[in-house]
């Protein structure tokens, strides 16, 4: 919960390879002791949507006494019961793929949420805006076919397009400003999971018109929710934006 704020049963039994009675069962436990929260209605039964958990006071104050915990962090938790759908839902999404990304590379990469980059915000390595989460190559590799830093951002076909724009430019002019020299050891590879096939044609148009812009040696790899979930291992689902003929490749 600290790493995703929001959690589903299936989620957590898919990230850890546990039978989802047992986790269900825990959080019950977990559930009835008031240490988390619960969205679920009537409604979520007809949408076919699962229940989702979240902290409340008594498991953020546990949660605080851990040394991987940051100020910041603990203190937005708070306003986790009040989030809105679109929040929640965002969350969950960066969670799945998350899940996905294990599946497909296991023991490749360290993932670090948004939540745990906050511990880095003094350091300036990062983008002001931090992105749904960072991937460190666990092995770091040598080759420029296999990206050892990567950013990475879910995007939502509901969001303004203005707002994924905005994206694309922020990431080139981070990479033009060269803030990464200061802690990774190579330029990042921007990952971006699309809700929707046309979304990602739409921006992966865009971020080739950016990148005729720039001098800069900055990639933009993208691919969908849908096309990651059906991946096998050794699968090429990325699109690179830099091609204008389409080309996938693999992280590994």
């Amino acid at each position: 919960m600290y790493k995703f704020r929001f959690i589903t049963a299936s989620l957590v039994s898919s990230s850890h390879g546990a039978n989802v009675r047992v986790i269900n069962t825990r959080l019950k436990v977990l559930l009835d002791q008031e240490y988390i929260g619960r969205n679920y209605d009537s409604s979520y039964r007809i949408k076919g949507k699962q229940a989702s958990y979240y902290l409340l006071p008594k498991g953020i104050k546990t949660l605080s006494k851990q040394d991987y915990t940051v100020p910041k962090v603990i203190n937005s938790l708070y306003r986790d019961k009040q989030a809105s759908d679109d929040f929640i839902n965002h969350q969950l999404g960066v969670f799945r793929i998350y899940v996905e990304l294990k599946r497909l590379h296991p023991d490749t990469f360290h993932f670090f949420s948004r939540s745990e980059l906050k511990k880095f915000d003094d350091d300036e390595v990062f983008p002001e805006k931090l992105p749904d989460a960072y991937l460190q190559r666990i092995r770091p590799s040598k080759a420029q076919s296999k990206p050892n830093n990567l950013f990475l951002d879910y995007y939502e076909a509901s969001k303004p397009f203005y707002q994924h724009r905005a994206r694309i430019k922020k990431y080139i002019e981070y990479a033009e400003e060269e803030g990464w020299q200061g802690g990774l050891s190579s330029a990042p590879t921007i990952l971006m999971v699309f809700e929707t096939k046309p979304l990602m044609r739409r921006i992966l148009r865009l971020a080739r018109k950016e990148l005729e812009t720039t001098y800069e040696d900055i990639k933009f790899l993208a691919t969908t929710t849908d096309t990651l979930k059906s991946a096998k291992p050794d699968m090429h689902i990325w699109r690179d934006a830099d091609e204008e003929v389409s080309k996938s490749v693999s992280l590994k």
